[in-house]
């Protein structure tokens, strides 16, 4: 979804479902990136809806970008450090995240 890993580029993956989506980012070079989520119909996430996004590791259960504010269907920045990996959940706005044991 994002960027080319062969090319040290910030790079992602995204699997989504009507009611949830997991982002995995990798900064795999050596300076800083930024990440521009798109969160619209083409990443499969519906028009006009609002999100809630949770960083599910490293830090599990941190809010993004802060504890109870939704993110309407735009784009949503990240900045991440030379080598970086971060896993996010999206879900509908005040809906909680998965739960794994």
């Amino acid at each position: 979804m994002l960027g080319n890993p062969c090319k040290d580029q910030l790079y992602g993956y995204l699997c989504s479902s009507a009611d949830r989506a997991f982002i995995a980012l990798n900064n795999g070079g050596p300076i800083d990136a930024e990440a521009e989520l798109t969160l619209s119909a083409e990443w499969g996430f519906p028009q006009d809806s609002k999100w809630q996004i949770f960083q599910r590791w490293p830090r599990s259960e941190k809010y993004f970008p802060s504890k109870g504010e939704e993110v309407a269907s735009r784009t949503v920045s990240l900045r991440m450090e030379p080598w970086d990996i971060v896993l996010l959940e999206v879900v509908p706005a005040r809906s909680p995240p998965t739960r794994f044991p």
